[in-house]
């Protein structure tokens, strides 16, 4: 098998916690707001999410 090679990335931002729903919510506007801004100039956007609980999708 063939290993793959990626561009080096450093990480500059910062960590945020989410321990409710609510700092969810605020925490994805606000990353929507930061994304919409940089998207203006910039040919792509790297985002990263851990989540430590199973997903619930609802429309």
């Amino acid at each position: 098998p063939t290993k793959m090679k990626y561009p080096s990335m450093s990480f500059s931002g910062r960590i945020v916690y989410s321990r409710t729903v609510i700092d969810a919510e605020n925490a994805a506007k606000e990353l929507s707001d930061i994304i919409s801004a940089k998207r203006q100039g910039a040919p792509e956007i790297s985002m990263g999410l851990d989540i430590e609980w199973r997903p619930t999708f609802r429309r």
